[in-house]
Formats: C-alpha cells, sequence, structure tokens
C-alpha cells in the first residue's frame, strides 16, 4: 500500500516572485536570457520567450532555474485559462508570474500535472483587479492542498501523463500544419489570379449593419478561433452582459463581425443569428458574392498582412481597426463561379481540420480523466499496483 500525503503548497515549494528590469534601460535587453511573461506561456516545456535579457539584466532579474514550475497570477487569460509550465532552463520571469521551486519530496513534473487537476479550483478563486484583469491570490495558492505519494509512485504517474502529452502534441502540430496548408491555398489562389481579377472596395461588397433592439434573440460570441458562436457553446468563464442588451447588434447567417482588433486574426464568419456586443460591426453581404469563399479569405495570413493592414490605425498597444478605412479598402474579387469552387476547397480543407480539432478534445478529455484517477490516489500505474499486493 502506497502512503500518500496531503500538504499545502506553501510547505512543498519556495514561491518566488517576477519583475521587469528598466524597459527604458536598452543595456538590459535583447540578450540570450529568456525573460517569460503571460504571452510565452504556450507551451508545457519553455525553454525560450519572446523577449530576452542581456548579461546586465539578468542582475537585476527575477531568476529560476531548470524545473521549476510557471503559473500566472494576474493577467485577462486568468478569467478563462489557468496556465501551468515548466522551465527547461534558467530564465526570468516577469511580475504576473509566480515560479514554483519543488522541494526535494516532490517531483516538479508531478506537481505540474496536480496543479492542472486542480484547475477548475483555483479559477473559481480568480478576482477581478480593474480593466478585466484577473488576479490570484498568493495567499490563497499558498494554502492549497497539494496530494502526493513517494516519489518513484509520482514519477510512474508523470510518465503515463507525459505520454498521452506527447501524443496531444502531436496532433496538435499536425492540426498547425493543416491550418498552414489552408492559408497557403488562400495565397496561392490569389498570387496566381489576382491581376486577371477586378479589385473593388469591400463597401462595395458589403453594407454596415446596425440593427438592434432584438433582446430575444439568443447571444452570440464573437470569437478568433471559432468564429461567431452562441455564448453557451464558450469553454471556460464566460462574462454575462449587465442590464439590458436592447444595444446589441443583430447578426445573421452570412454576415461577418469585425472588432477594432480584427487586425490580430481577421473577420468573423456567423452561420447564427443571434445579437453580439455593439462594440462589434456587423457587415452584411450586398452584392452576389459566395460568403464561404469570403469566410476563409477574410481570416487568411495575406488577407490580415496585404489588405486588412491598410486599415489599422495607432501603434502597438492603441492600434485598432477603422471601420471608414476598412470600407475602403480594395481586395481582389475573383468571378462568382470561382468563389463557390474555392469556397468549397477551402471548406473541405476546413472539414479535416474540424475531425483532428475533435480528435483533440477527445484526447484532452481522456488524458484530464486518466489524470484525476492516477493523482488522487484512485488509480495506481499496473506495475506499482501488482507490487503493492505482493
Amino acid at each position: 500500500m502506497n502512503t500518500w500525503h496531503n500538504k499545502k503548497l506553501k510547505d512543498i515549494v519556495t514561491f518566488v516572485s517576477g519583475n521587469t528590469p528598466d524597459t527604458k534601460n536598452e543595456a538590459f535587453w535583447n540578450g540570450k536570457i529568456p525573460w517569460v511573461s503571460a504571452k510565452d506561456l504556450k507551451q508545457f516545456h519553455i525553454k525560450s520567450s519572446i523577449d530576452s535579457l542581456s548579461e546586465q539584466g539578468k542582475q537585476v532579474a527575477s531568476l529560476v532555474p531548470a524545473n521549476t514550475i510557471l503559473i500566472l497570477v494576474r493577467g485577462m487569460m486568468l478569467h478563462r485559462d489557468f496556465p501551468v509550465c515548466i522551465s527547461s532552463t534558467e530564465l526570468a520571469i516577469n511580475q504576473d508570474l509566480k515560479g514554483l521551486i519543488p522541494k526535494e519530496a516532490v517531483d516538479p513534473l508531478y506537481l505540474a500535472y496536480a496543479l492542472k487537476k486542480d484547475k477548475k479550483t483555483i479559477l473559481d478563486h480568480v478576482e477581478s483587479s480593474g480593466h478585466g484583469t484577473g488576479k490570484l491570490d498568493t495567499s490563497f495558492l499558498k494554502e492549497l492542498k497539494i496530494s502526493y505519494p513517494n516519489i518513484q509512485l509520482q514519477e510512474e504517474i508523470t510518465s503515463i501523463l507525459s505520454v498521452w502529452a506527447s501524443f496531444i502534441e502531436k496532433v496538435e502540430k499536425l492540426i498547425t500544419e493543416k491550418v498552414k496548408q489552408k492559408d497557403w491555398i488562400v495565397s496561392h489562389i490569389l498570387k496566381a489570379h489576382q491581376y486577371e481579377w477586378k479589385s473593388v472596395n469591400l463597401g462595395e461588397l458589403f453594407s454596415i449593419i446596425s440593427d438592434k433592439n432584438h433582446p430575444i434573440e439568443q447571444l452570440l460570441s464573437v470569437t478568433q478561433n471559432h468564429g461567431v458562436i452562441p455564448r453557451t457553446e464558450l469553454s471556460g468563464r464566460v462574462m454575462s452582459p449587465e442590464g439590458e442588451v436592447n444595444a446589441y447588434k443583430l447578426i445573421t447567417p452570412g454576415d461577418f463581425a469585425v472588432s477594432l482588433r480584427s487586425f490580430q486574426g481577421g473577420l468573423e464568419y456567423s452561420k447564427y443569428r443571434g445579437i453580439i456586443s455593439p462594440a462589434y460591426t456587423v457587415l452584411r453581404p450586398k452584392a452576389n458574392i459566395d460568403s464561404l469563399y469570403f469566410k476563409y479569405f477574410f481570416k487568411s495570413r495575406i488577407f490580415i498582412d496585404k489588405y486588412l493592414s491598410l486599415a489599422v490605425i495607432g501603434i502597438r498597444d492603441g492600434k485598432q481597426i477603422s471601420i471608414p478605412d476598412l470600407m475602403l479598402t480594395r481586395i481582389p474579387l475573383p468571378p462568382i463561379v470561382k468563389q463557390k469552387k474555392y469556397g468549397e476547397i477551402l471548406s473541405t480543407a476546413n472539414r479535416e481540420i474540424d475531425i483532428l480539432n475533435q480528435h483533440l478534445i477527445r484526447l484532452n478529455a481522456e488524458k484530464s480523466f486518466l489524470m484525476n484517477k492516477l493523482l488522487s490516489g484512485e488509480w495506481e500505474p499496473p506495475e506499482l499496483e501488482k507490487e503493492a499486493s505482493l
């Protein structure tokens, strides 16, 4: 029988707070020392970052060694997710992160999985600290109870979960390649034929619609990954609108939603009828076009980088889409027969991606189920279970 311990997080790790060296001192930056912030928390194992420090910057940074668990304690992301990562090398972290350095009795990988298992509980304790920023109180984290067995069983458990993680990572990479392939198709079509087609202003093809006072219509959300979808399909924590929704705008199948920050991910297609936040602009086709073709064209890198970029105003964090400029943006217009043909080709490519995404959802659900069983002690790895009975 394996003995399990149940201890507070503060008793099994050392907490390290992050910081930001002076950004005005160029001597501190653009070196070889990773400086990790929220935007880098996309991979489980982190060995590099978007921003980096010099050796001089390292001297005033908050450093953590390899095999430190990195968690986000402040940021908008916390309203929907709680990223948990592990450093693969010595690196620096900013003030929105905490580094957790495990003590001898706890395997870093095991602790990272244990925190992932408790994600829902942790997210329930996220507070708002203004401007939509989420915050996790360190005192809550320190009191969080972690269950763990002896180090041998910890390693057996993480070995099993790592196999699943590796398989999931391969599926994620395949999806990324499929998305790139779909984007290449759009780019190839335009590069091969754009000079044969006439160019038109976006305003010649779409009208700006501001149809309000539809409070009984279903609430829809505009997302960069899934387009316009029912709010009930959103995963994680969903902020409900306060007060009446009479100012919300009606959007119908075949329409597109534009946000001020559409320069990041393009225009979003809706196959649903419902209402969306008044912060979005609704575009409705007014010409004989194939919405399916434009669904993929408006999400392609060539549209975002070459055409949509012409409607961007402001710099850095102040960048946004200018709707008047967007409507004057000239884009190549394939003949309607070609639009329908390309729309079908791109739709087929998208179905392949959807199938892979559904597979990924199932794999993550199965991994989560297995994680809960193994990390609670309800199940034990087969070999150790056998040994324990001898």
